[in-house]
């Protein structure tokens, strides 16, 4: 089985979801430099809390040599 997620920030405000992943993306590419500066970046997921209730896209059904897909 394979799964993916589909963001609902993404949905709701592509925009404002631009904006956090390059925010996110430079920091990430500055970290070395960052780091040599005495700057530590450090990496969590945000939403640790949220749990996954119900799927918004359903089930994929494998197929002759594909597998399943799952949200």
């Amino acid at each position: 089985m394979r799964y993916w997620m589909t963001s609902k920030d993404k949905q709701e405000d592509p925009v404002a979801f631009q904006e956090s992943v390059e925010a996110i993306c430079t920091t990430y590419h500055a970290a070395a430099s960052l780091e040599a500066g005495g700057v530590h970046v450090v990496s969590c997921d945000e939403k640790t809390g949220i749990q996954a209730v119900e799927r918004i896209h359903p089930t994929l059904p494998s197929k002759p040599e594909l597998i399943e897909r799952q949200e």
